[in-house]
């Protein structure tokens, strides 16, 4: 089992910070993302952003509207 509290903030952050998209996000955390792809049956990295997105939306702690990734106080 993976811990992944770093890799969700950082999402949060950029989320935060205006990036709201797949493929950015997924480009600014290729790195973070790759280290969860080792011994994994996941071998993209944008499919561990892709679970981790819909996990913190599962939690309600990001939402998706038509222009993106939002924090919920933000829309």
């Amino acid at each position: 089992m993976h811990d992944y509290t770093e890799f969700d903030g950082q999402l949060l952050v950029l989320i935060g910070g205006g990036i709201s998209g797949l493929p950015q996000l997924t480009q600014q955390l290729q790195t973070l993302a790759a280290q969860f792809c080792k011994g994994s049956r996941i071998n993209s990295p944008g499919r561990v952003v892709d679970r981790r997105l819909q996990a913190l939306r599962r939690a309600k702690k990001i939402t998706y509207l038509r222009t993106g990734w939002t924090l919920p106080d933000k829309f």
